[in-house]
Order: C-alpha cells, then sequence, then structure tokens
C-alpha cells in the first residue's frame, strides 16, 4: 500500500494552508470542527488538523476519497478495524467517522476522526538527531511500544489481526510522548498458506496483492517469493519489527532498496560491534529470520525487552523522550528589490507547532487499564541480566519496585521467574488451608483463567514425600528421585542436571507451555532448580546473578546451601564446554 503520509513532518512546521478545505467548518456527529492546516496528503488520503468549535481542542481529520470498489472496501475496512482496537495506549485513538455520498460523483468520501499526534513519525526522528544519540532506555521504549501495538492487534479474537505494513512512517508520537500506530487500510485476518500445488499464475497474483499492501523495504521474504510455501501470517508484522529494530540501532534501514534477493537471505550490512546495544542484536536476528515459523513472535519479543529493562532500571511505558533539533527553513529565494523591505522570515524556533491542548479523555482512562502480558522463553534474559546482582542491593524500596513492574503478580503467593516459568509454595488443602496461603482450588482458578486453552502446563513437584497435586490440571512430573534420601538438603548432580534438560526441551518445543515449579515453602528447592535451569540455558553465567533474579521475583533471598550453589556452578562448566 502507498505510503499515505507523505509529508509526514508537517506535524513539526505546523503544516500549510493551501487546500481548499482549510478554513472550512465541518459538522460530524453533531460536533462542529474548523480545518486549521493541512498536516499530510497521500495516495487517496489527506490529514488534516482540526479544533473542536465550542470545546477548542484538536485532532487529526482524515478525508479518504474512494473512486472504486476495492479502496471503498480497503477504507471501510481501516475504520472497522482501527474502531476495534482503539482504546490500546500505542493505537491512535479513534473518536468519529462518517461517509457522504454526493449527488452525481461516483466517488465516495470519508471522514475520519482521530486523536491528532504532534510529535511527527518515528521517521521524522530518525532522520532529525545524531548517530549514537540514542540511549538504551530509549530504544528499548521505543521497540517495547511499537511491538505492544502490534501484540495487541495479533492479539485479538477469534483471528489475530496482521497490518501487513508495518514500518517507522506509520508510527506516531502522541501528544502524551508515547508511540502510535496507525494507517490500518492494508490490515487482514485472512492468514495465507501456500502449497506445492499452487501454480505460478496462482503466485504471481498472490505476489502481486502482497506487493498493493505492503513497502517494499519492510516486506518478508515470504511475501517475496511464495515458492517456499511458507505461511504468510502474523510474523510478517515481526520481521518489519526487525527492520525497524535495525534501523533504531544503527539509525539506518537493513534493506533499503527493497532487494528481492537481499530479503530473501537476509542478507543485511552487520551490526556494528557496540557493547551498549548489544543486548537488542539477537531480538534482531531473531526477528530478521527467513522462516516465519522460527521467528520471534511479539509475545516473545515484549518479553526480552521487559527483562533488559528490569535489569537496567528502567520503565518501558514511558515515553522514550528523544530531543531532536528541528533543521532551520531553507534560505528563501532571492526575490526583487521591491520587496527587500518586507519583514524577514521568522526563524527556526518560531516555525513549530505552537502547544496543543490536550486529547481526548477516553485515551487517559485506557491507558493505565491496559496491561501487557508477554510470554517467551526464559532465553530473553541472555544479554540483559548483567546488572541483576547490582540492582538486588540496592534499598528494600527498588527491589519491591521492581517486583511490582514484574509480570502477572497476584494475590496467591506465586511470582513468574519469565512469564513462563510459575514458582508457588504446596498448594494447601483440607485442614492446612487454614493458616496457609495457595488454596489449591484457587491455585486452579488462577492456573485456568491466566493460561487457558491452547496453553498446557507441566508441573514440577519439589516437595520430597510429598504427593502430587492432582486436582490442578496439567501432566505432573515427581523430582523427589532428585535426592538420595528424605533429609538431604541438595539434589544429585545428575537429577538437577536431568530436570533442568527436561524443563528446557519442553518449553523449547512449543510457546504454548509453561512450567509449574513447587516445593513445601515456594523457596528453598525451587530456588536450587530454577537458578540451575537459569544457568542451563544460558540466560545468567554466575549463581550470584540467578540468586538475585530470583530474590526480586520472590521478595525474598532463598539463602541455598554451598552445595546447592556449588550443583549449578558445575552445569554452567559443563555447558560451556559442550
Amino acid at each position: 500500500m502507498s505510503d499515505y503520509i507523505r509529508s509526514a513532518i508537517g506535524y513539526l512546521n505546523g503544516g500549510t494552508n493551501t487546500n481548499e478545505y482549510v478554513g472550512q467548518i465541518l459538522e460530524i456527529n453533531n460536533v462542529k470542527l474548523r480545518v486549521n492546516r493541512l498536516i499530510a496528503e497521500g495516495g487517496w488520503a489527506l490529514v488534516f488538523a482540526v479544533e473542536d468549535v465550542s470545546t477548542g481542542k484538536e485532532y487529526a481529520l482524515k478525508r479518504l476519497i474512494a473512486a472504486d470498489e476495492d479502496t471503498n472496501k480497503s477504507i471501510v475496512q481501516e475504520i472497522d478495524v482501527l474502531k476495534k482496537l482503539s482504546g490500546h495506549p500505542n493505537i491512535i485513538q479513534y473518536l468519529h467517522a462518517q461517509c457522504l455520498e454526493r449527488e452525481g460523483s461516483k466517488s465516495v468520501e470519508y471522514l475520519l476522526v482521530t486523536e491528532l499526534c504532534p510529535g511527527g513519525t518515528l521517521a521524522d526522528i530518525l532522520r532529525n538527531i545524531a548517530s549514537n544519540s540514542l540511549t538504551l532506555a530509549q530504544i528499548c521504549k521505543i521497540a517495547y511500544q511499537v511491538t505492544r501495538a502490534v501484540h495487541h492487534m495479533h492479539n485479538q479474537q477469534p483471528e489475530p489481526f496482521v497490518h501487513r505494513d508495518i514500518k517507522l512512517e506509520n508510527f506516531l508520537i502522541g501528544s502524551d510522548g508515547l508511540i502510535k500506530l496507525c494507517d490500518f487500510g492494508s490490515t487482514t485476518t485472512n492468514q495465507i498458506l501456500p502449497n506445492p500445488s499452487w501454480n505460478a499464475q496462482k503466485r504471481a497474483t498472490l505476489e502481486d496483492q502482497m506487493a498493493k499492501c505492503t513497502t517494499p523495504m519492510y516486506r518478508a521474504p515470504e511475501m517475496m517469493d511464495t515458492w517456499n510455501n511458507e505461511p504468510i501470517g502474523p510474523p510478517v508484522d515481526c520481521w518489519a519489527l526487525g527492520c525497524i529494530f535495525y534501523s533504531l540501532v544503527t539509525l539506518r534501514h537493513p534493506f533499503p532498496d527493497g532487494n528481492k534477493l537481499a530479503i530473501l537471505n537476509a542478507k543485511y550490512p552487520p551490526l556494528p560491534p557496540n557493547p551498549r546495544l548489544a543486548c537488542l542484536y539477537e531480538l534482531i536476528k531473531g526477528c530478521l529470520n527467513i522462516s516465519p515459523t522460527q521467528r520471534l513472535t511479539a509475545a516473545m519479543l515484549l518479553d526480552r525487552l521487559a527483562a533488559i529493562a528490569e535489569s537496567n532500571n528502567f520503565d518501558l511505558r514511558e515515553p522514550p523522550k528523544v530531543e531532536i533539533a528541528i533543521k532551520p527553513p531553507p534560505p528563501p529565494r532571492p526575490t526583487p528589490p521591491s520587496n527587500t523591505q518586507t519583514s524577514p522570515p521568522k526563524p527556526a524556533s518560531t516555525t513549530a507547532m505552537p502547544p496543543l491542548r490536550p486529547v481526548p479523555i477516553q485515551q487517559s482512562t485506557v491507558k493505565s487499564a491496559v496491561v501487557a502480558q508477554p510470554v517467551g522463553l526464559f532465553s530473553s534474559l541472555k544479554g540483559g541480566a548483567g546488572s541483576f546482582l547490582r540492582n538486588i542491593k540496592d534499598t528494600s524500596s527498588k527491589v519491591m519496585h521492581s517486583v511490582q513492574q514484574s509480570i502477572a503478580r497476584t494475590e496467591l503467593d506465586a511470582s513468574y521467574l519469565t512469564s513462563r516459568i510459575l514458582i508457588m509454595p504446596y498448594p494447601a488443602d483440607g485442614i492446612e488451608s487454614a493458616y496457609r496461603a495457595n488454596h489449591v482450588e484457587d491455585v486452579r482458578n488462577f492456573l485456568q483463567s491466566r493460561h487457558p486453552l491452547p496453553t498446557r502446563i507441566q508441573l514440577y513437584n519439589l516437595s520430597r514425600g510429598r504427593p502430587n497435586v492432582a486436582r490442578l490440571s496439567g501432566r505432573h512430573i515427581d523430582c523427589s528421585f532428585a535426592y538420595a534420601s528424605a533429609d538431604s538438603t541438595a539434589p544429585l548432580l545428575s537429577a538437577l542436571y536431568q530436570i533442568c534438560q527436561d524443563i528446557y526441551r519442553y518449553l523449547n518445543a512449543d510457546f504454548n507451555r509453561i512450567v509449574v515449579l513447587y516445593c513445601t515453602d515456594g523457596y528453598h528447592a525451587s530456588a536450587t532448580v530454577a537458578c540451575a535451569l537459569l544457568i542451563y540455558a544460558k540466560a545468567l553465567f554466575s549463581s550470584e546473578e540467578a540468586i538475585a533474579l530470583f530474590t526480586t521475583r520472590r521478595c525474598l533471598p532463598p539463602h541455598l546451601q554451598p552445595s546447592e550453589l556449588r550443583s549449578s556452578t558445575i552445569i554452567y562448566k559443563s555447558e560451556r564446554r559442550l
């Protein structure tokens, strides 16, 4: 789909007044709007800044012209999708829409009113900042917010929305400083599954359709060449996210010319050596994977970005606050001598858009209600865990703040080590439930509501001698074999390795799987296995880091014995030799 914003830099310089619409008063849904200026234009759309005559609030008005049936369907679809997605803090806020059919005209006109985003686009920001000026926190905040918008689309029911035109130009900066996704004209719920029975004509037709609704430099390999019979669905948006992440890190696009051969082989300029941003490189490589089935999902990206943010002490939900220098306008053309006495042009600082009035109240109320709940493998901690040991030495208030930011805290005594590894005490039942938390029914209801089908659960009983909690749905693993005797405090090294290997393989086989570790107190035995698992998976590289993470998640240190710490160290050394 052609870029409907050709001149979004108009957000920064105040727009233009060269369109016949400017100055008119429009009435949409019984609200009178004054058209102040044109701020963007494209193939069949114009975007204006408008003002509510009664309140003085400013909004964006998108005027869309449908000259044929295909365009009409695309516009109607864009409006319908935006209405369904609106309310998320990283989706542009929908307000009103109106259809105008004029007599004697074959075209149909649509007016779409949304919030006004005065900060321009992400493309504008990257064009106006110096090399290496973005900090890790700023990059992660931008990456998190654009991914969160995509995840919201992919999480729709009964079918996920696929945007298909994810790019820097389609992310706007709102008046609250947050990143907002716009332009849903290419969005679909159809997932295409090419197969060997397709002939050349059918494949060529599909590739032509993909070319109409996508931008070449962001197009995924499966859209460029259908002969590999790869599915075309939500992973195409994740490939585009990889292009955006690459651009944030390097300030250049990985495929600037949309070269088909380069995209099909994922051949992009090497990422520069930069220890400050190295933790993001695996995310980029995971998104720019040729195979859509092996590509990182939006949920996995959120999980990994959350781990990086927590280990570096910043909040991903905050505005990135990127300072850009507005370039001065070009010098005016020479004028005749008779006009030399006219007033000189205003300096660049005065060309910025005047302060905007607040956006509609609906947006601020939704912002705090939407909570991201990413799902990913614990390997998301790679590259971002170096400061966990430092973090745990901070004051207790900082530790509590970190815990409050962690994923899915609940009233139960249960903590997510990652979003797919849950740790809790042995669920209580009978008389025991009168003085202990985590009644078995509460735990069962929690797991069913938080992890419905198709999620599969595997539960590891680390309580030594106590039976599996059969009332909890899922596959149960009794780990009493790991201890030489009932009095043993540390598990056998071979058994600990076997448990870690089993958990890792189980989670790695399907992203719709989680594991639950429970022991008598929810700390000691679970911490031994959890710390060893993090080291086995090469997510962390020392017992100290693993204990620091466990303490942050569970709020209390596990106080492991030296023999238990040695087990984790031996596992780390043995994995390094492989």
